[in-house]
C-alpha cells in the first residue's frame, strides 16, 4: 500500500500537532503517550477533510488544519470522556423508560 505524497504531509503534520499535545500533559507513561500520539494522528488523518469540507476551508489549508487537530484532539475527546463519567446514566434511563411507557396515557 502506497500513500500518496498529497497525503503524506497532512498525516505528518497531524502526528506532528499530536505529539506537541503531550507537553501539556504531566504525568503520563511512555505507554500512555504512544497511543495518544497513535490516536492524534489518527484523528487527524481521518477527521482533517470532513471537517475542512464542513467548515469551508480552501483545501491548500490542509497541513495546518491537520496540525490543529491532531494537536486539540485530546481535549475535544477528554471533554466527551468527562461529560459521559459525569452523566446520570440511571436518571436518563428512567427517563426513556417513562416517556415511551407513558405515550399512551
Amino acid at each position: 500500500m502506497q500513500i500518496p505524497e498529497e497525503g503524506l504531509w497532512p498525516l505528518i503534520a497531524g502526528a506532528a500537532g499530536a505529539a506537541l499535545s503531550l507537553q501539556f500533559i504531566e504525568g503520563m507513561t511512555w505507554k500512555q503517550k504512544g497511543v495518544m500520539t497513535i490516536t492524534g494522528t489518527l484523528s487527524a488523518a481521518l477527521l482533517t477533510t470532513p471537517l475542512m469540507e464542513w467548515v469551508g476551508m480552501p483545501a491548500s489549508w490542509s497541513n495546518g488544519m491537520s496540525f490543529l487537530v491532531g494537536l486539540f484532539s485530546w481535549a475535544a475527546v477528554g471533554g466527551v470522556m468527562h461529560t459521559l463519567q459525569k452523566a446520570d446514566w440511571w436518571g436518563l434511563i428512567q427517563d426513556v423508560v417513562r416517556r415511551i411507557f407513558n405515550r399512551g396515557s
